[in-house]
């Protein structure tokens, strides 16, 4: 294979029209500003349109319409430079707004707006139109309080800029140099909102731009260290010439600091009468007028918002898409229709789904070829004769994808793009993933090669292209490379090796995984070492050896396992056949084991929360502990299967998914939309973490009390009780003086893997709505902070609200025998029972992987894991010391990558008890 390939800097030429003389990638990754993010209301003013449009259809045929009036009448954007177009936003880094899926705009409260001046008819500066909002943090996650906000012109409208912690920066661009004389600022006006204000900070200014606020570019104006700064204060000084205006934050009450409005005044006069003539209303009253009336109907009407399981997680079926387009979806449909019996109630009863899916095809047929319009549009007033030949071929391009089947690379890769941003469009942006690319897209790469219509460096421009669409600065979408055809053959081919090459080279948290099993091309797994040598955690890495069987296992045909790929962070589906409903629920086995070593009281809170298992005090063998933790997994699972159920019931009645249903094998044959069962496979999957804490705990209470009789089991549950509160020694001989997790001992794990046995095989007697199974999920994704902050001190030594293991990984700082035995302990474990997905991150120093012979020995460290009985494996390549400095100066470490839980983020924008949580890691040296 060749591998080698890198961006192109070669003239166009008629067999590789797309490459040019400049760097694309670098173009277009200029608008992906990390964390900066604008609000883009289009979808959501149109949905509601197409909601109140068609209100007299049933559900499916309703919300059908309403996303073809989004599709029929959504702006076409083309941005600069892109081969790969189509975006719903503004920006493509834009917040999306789905009212259906719940409040997002406060009805009642009249925006309020900023003063364009002040009492001396100074201008406000940061409203002039040439001025953006820029940050050094975001609090991830919601979409009114984003950098966009600043400036955006109004108090009281629920939105503000929220930090991700302290310090962090906030800064007005003026756009040029302008004289600055008062800074205003606070947090929100809303009396409710009236938090996280700052209480110390400078004010600075500068005419030379430097990221750092310590630079000597930065000219403070102002220090303020004082009260809570929650209404709006001035803050004046000297006249100082400057184009940037910077908010440094030290501190803020609540640990997270709002800024509702920044006002910058200066040397710029307002227009005489400015602030006399309100009733004139501007674009922005206009806008909040109309938002208003979208968020009164949803709120009028309860019953249309989202509920249920089924939203984002999926893996749609895009090869039917490449082969039929969205034009041959909807004949598939409309052939129901036409054979329809009209005496047979049950098919009449079908009816509206099959005109749904017929309705909403053709409008995404129809809007690939809105673009191709806008492409022939732009091209025809396009100076550049090279930009004009790209847009025209856009144009030919959307004209046939998504509407019909894929004809070329190009073709392919647009089309691929197309289904992507419409599922997202149905459904908001939460871990739609993309499935294998490679054997997507090899078949087309394959045929233009041979027939001279694209070279290798076109293909990786395109990918380039296609990568800097799906990469989202809040979302995780995953895409696999390798692994086993259908047939059983290796599947690693030039896409794999192209695509890994490239987001090696883009340097971007694009989630990507990569397939292992006996047969897998070497080389390829040898450049999957070397790209995670790098140190950003990518990619993440998944064994058919333990997979495949793992779903066979669960009724899944042979050929449809090998066919398995990745959604999100590590969750496995049949891409296009599945509905998984992964991560439906999470059972913190830790919590479990308190519950059977109290009665089912809990230790936090005394209050009974589990089943009644009997009394700690008279359990006389280990075996009788052993009964009472299973009944409580039992208990806790038999629990939770209702709600589930509820979910998914109610789901099916109130918000159906039609264009995933479309995109979804045997939904369209058996007319059902994919929540009511359509799919041709239907799970549900389930969460298990805190095994290792188990397993631990449950291995010092039989060495300690039933096998040595050192400790009686009451003295390790008063401690428990008591947090172990003036008894240390105690906590101690439990932490040293039994065998943990993760050091290769016979002693412990096979009691971890025994627990994990147990919670895969509490699941299989029930099934879901959709009369699917319940998969098992080894896995605890970023809860295991927040799980173990509600589970009291526990029998292995940890304390109250300590985290708890992550995943199936040891708990922190208790593997001390290397990485062999770690990895070695977690092989234990049989993976092939969570068809589901299990999760493992182990922790590298870099000083293990560098050079060459570091390379080797990840390669095969990470071969051999998987070969013994490893199903997933990811590796965090950090200095513990480094991390640290990091959490003290953030400002200068805002790249700094880690492995959360499946997939990768920047260290500093983490929360301190996640930090500790991956600080506190054993960092392992090969």
């Amino acid at each position: 294979m060749d591998s080698d390939i890198k961006r192109p800097n070669i003239l166009p030429t008629s067999e590789n029209p797309y490459s040019a003389r400049f760097d694309r990638a670098a173009v277009l990754r200029k608008r992906l500003p990390s964390g900066i993010r604008e609000s883009c209301f289009d979808r959501a003013t149109l949905i509601t349109e197409g909601y109140k449009r068609f209100a007299a259809d049933p559900i499916i045929l309703r919300r059908a319409k309403a996303l073809a009036h989004v599709l029929d009448h959504l702006p076409i954007r083309i941005f600069e430079e892109e081969l790969i177009v189509g975006d719903q936003s503004v920006s493509h880094q834009a917040g999306h707004n789905y009212p259906e899926f719940g409040h997002w705009f406060r009805v009642g409260s009249r925006p309020q707006r900023v003063p364009r001046s002040d009492r001396r008819k100074r201008l406000n500066l940061a409203l002039l139109p040439n001025a953006t909002a820029n940050a050094s943090s975001v609090l991830p996650g919601h979409s009114q309080h984003q950098i966009a906000h600043l400036n955006d012109g109004f108090y009281n409208n629920a939105n503000s800029w929220i930090s991700n912690g302290e310090p962090s920066w906030v800064e007005i661009d003026l756009g040029e140099a302008m004289t600055v004389s008062a800074v205003a600022l606070g947090s929100e006006h809303v009396p409710h909102y009236q938090d996280r204000a700052v209480t110390r900070f400078d004010i600075l200014l500068s005419t030379d731009y430097h990221v750092d606020s310590s630079h000597p570019s930065w000219q403070k104006m102002h220090e303020y260290q004082g009260e809570p700064v929650h209404t709006t204060r001035t803050f004046s000084f000297k006249p100082v010439k400057a184009r940037w205006v910077r908010i440094q934050i030290w501190e803020s009450e609540g640990g997270n600091a709002r800024v509702d409005e920044i006002e910058i005044y200066g040397d710029r006069m307002a227009e005489e009468g400015l602030d006399d003539a309100p009733d004139e209303p501007s674009k922005a009253d206009a806008l909040a007028e109309q938002l208003a009336e979208v968020a009164e109907f949803w709120q009028e009407h309860p019953r249309l918002r989202a509920v249920g399981s089924l939203f984002g997680h999926t893996v749609p079926g895009f090869q039917k898409l490449l082969d039929k387009g969205f034009e041959g979806i909807a004949a598939e449909a409309q052939a129901k229709l036409d054979q329809l019996d009209p005496t047979d109630a049950e098919q009449i009863a079908t009816e509206p789904f099959w005109q749904a899916m017929v309705i909403l095809c053709r409008a995404a047929g129809n809007f690939g070829r809105r673009h191709a319009e806008e492409a022939r549009r732009m091209a025809a007033i396009e100076p550049n004769p090279r930009r004009k030949g790209e847009l025209l071929r856009i144009a030919d391009v959307c004209e046939q994808v998504p509407a019909h089947p894929a004809r070329t690379f190009h073709e392919a890769v647009q089309s691929l793009w197309f289904g992507h941003m419409l599922i997202e469009l149905e459904d908001p942006p939460n871990a739609h993933s993309i499935g294998r690319l490679d054997q997507l897209l090899f078949p087309f790469y394959q045929r233009d090669l041979e027939a001279g219509r694209l070279t290798k460096e076109a293909a990786y421009e395109l990918l380039e292209c296609f990568a800097l669409k799906i990469w989202k600065s809040y979302d995780v979408q995953d895409t696999m490379l390798g692994g086993q055809k259908s047939d059983g053959t290796d599947g690693v081919n030039d896409i794999s090796f192209l695509y890994l090459d490239v987001v090696e080279s883009l340097d971007l948290h694009l989630q990507i995984s990569a397939r292992y099993h006996r047969g897998t091309d070497p080389a390829f797994w040898r450049r999957v070492a070397e790209v995670n040598a790098r140190g950003r955690g990518l990619p993440q890495m998944f064994s058919d050896e333990v997979i495949i069987p793992a779903l066979v296992r669960k009724g899944i045909p042979l050929e449809d396992a090998r066919n398995y790929a990745v959604i999100g962070c590590i969750e496995l589906t049949i891409p296009g056949r599945c509905d998984p409903r992964v991560v439906n629920h999470y059972t913190n086995l830790a919590k479990c084991l308190e519950y059977a070593l109290n009665d089912g009281v809990c230790l936090l809170t005394g209050k009974q929360q589990g089943l009644r298992t009997g009394d700690p005090a008279g359990f006389c063998t280990y075996e009788e502990l052993w009964e009472a933790y299973k009944a409580q997994v039992a208990h806790e699972v038999r629990s939770a299967v209702p709600h589930m159920h509820r979910a998914e019931l109610e789901q099916r009645e109130r918000f159906p998914m039609p264009l995933l249903s479309a995109l979804t094998d045997d939904c369209i044959g058996k007319g059902l939309d994919i929540t009511a069962g359509g799919a041709r496979y239907n799970s549900t999957g389930v969460c298990g973490y805190g095994m290792a804490n188990v397993g631990d705990s449950l291995a010092a209470i039989k060495k300690l009390v039933f096998e040595e009789g050192r400790l009686t089991l009451m003295e390790v549950v008063t401690g428990m009780r008591t947090n172990f509160e003036d008894n240390e020694p105690l906590r101690q001989l439990l932490l040293n003086g039994a065998p943990k997790y993760g050091n290769d001992s016979d002693e412990v794990d096979p009691i971890v893997a025994e627990v994990c046995r147990h919670f895969c095989e509490v699941l299989e007697p029930y099934r879901n709505p959709r009369g699917g199974r319940y998969h098992a999920h080894l896995f605890s994704f970023v809860i295991a902070v927040h799980g173990g902050a509600q589970t009291g001190a526990s029998a292995d030594g940890r304390k109250a609200g300590e985290p708890v293991a992550n995943s199936l990984a040891p708990q922190q700082g208790r593997d001390r025998n290397g990485i062999t035995a770690f990895l070695k302990s977690v092989s234990k474990v049989d993976q092939t029972l969570a068809a589901a997905g299990t999760s493992l991150i182990f922790d590298l120093h870099p000083s293990g992987i560098s050079g060459v012979e570091g390379v080797e020995k990840l390669d095969t460290l990470l071969r051999t894991y998987l070969e013994l009985g490893g199903g997933h494996v990811e590796c965090n390549i950090v200095d513990a010391d480094l991390l640290r400095q990091a959490q003290r100066e953030p400002e200068k470490y805002a790249h700094l990558s880690v492995r959360v839980a499946g997939y990768s983020a920047y260290f500093v924008t983490l929360d301190k008890a996640m930090q500790d949580h991956i600080i506190e890691k054993t960092k392992n040296v090969l």
